[in-house]
């Protein structure tokens, strides 16, 4: 379901024309809608195997910038695999101020093998020491959340498939709300009746084809990740 094809459903039931305030229903919409899934089973916005190949010499990677799915807001797993490796070895997560990780960062010699040690920065944002170069691959596994939507940028809803209608129905929810209509109430319970159903439908499918990565302690750093 594309963001149109929200957009319509939402003013056939609502009779708002203006698509601003539509998108910005939906908008909340989405995020409401991610943040139940993150409660009820966060590897529904799990994406795994996500390559990203250098086009040149690289020491800080904007890692955020760069992931195929939504915006970064749980790294599961970070790897690297340098041109002369055949699969990917998973970086050594340390702090920058280390003097083992200053001294490797100040090198002017290139990753030739592994461990690589890499550091956050700003969260979304990793310092790779000895530094990569071009024909590197880095494999990130991650929970995203859904970037906010929008027409003229061509941002369509992040989220799977069987919650576009969810996200629909909260925002008619929202909408209603504005006006004191009854029919806020029917939609919000539709919105979390369907979230459940295709809650239930993803899991389903995440039976069906296991993931690559298994899941990371609770424990955990939100930033950092284990061993695979």
């Amino acid at each position: 379901m594309n963001l149109e094809s929200m957009i319509r459903a939402v003013q056939t039931d609502t009779q708002v024309a203006s698509p601003t305030t539509i998108i910005s229903a939906l908008d909340e919409a989405q995020e409401w809608c991610a943040n139940r899934i993150l409660v009820m089973d966060e590897n529904i916005l799990k994406v795994s195997n996500d390559q990203m190949t250098l086009t040149g010499d690289t020491r800080s990677y904007d890692l955020g910038a760069n992931i195929s799915t939504g915006t970064l807001y749980q790294l599961k797993w970070l790897g690297v695999q340098l041109s002369t490796d055949t699969k990917f070895h998973q970086v050594e997560w340390v702090d920058s101020s280390e003097n083992y990780f200053v001294e490797l960062d100040q090198s002017t010699t290139a990753a030739s093998g592994h461990p690589i040690l890499a550091a956050s920065e700003n969260f979304d944002q990793v310092r790779f020491a000895p530094f990569l170069v071009s024909g590197d691959i880095i494999r990130a596994d991650y929970i995203y959340k859904p970037k906010p939507l929008s027409l003229e940028d061509n941002v369509e809803c992040d989220l799977p498939d069987p919650f576009h209608w969810p996200v629909v129905n909260k925002a008619r929810s929202e909408l209603f709300d504005t006006i004191d209509d009854t029919r806020a109430q029917t939609y919000m319970r539709r919105a979390i009746d369907m979230i459940y159903g295709a809650s239930n439908v993803l899991q389903q499918r995440q039976l069906q084809q296991r993931p690559t990565t298994a899941p990371f302690g609770a424990s955990r750093r939100r930033w950092y990740g284990t061993t695979q």
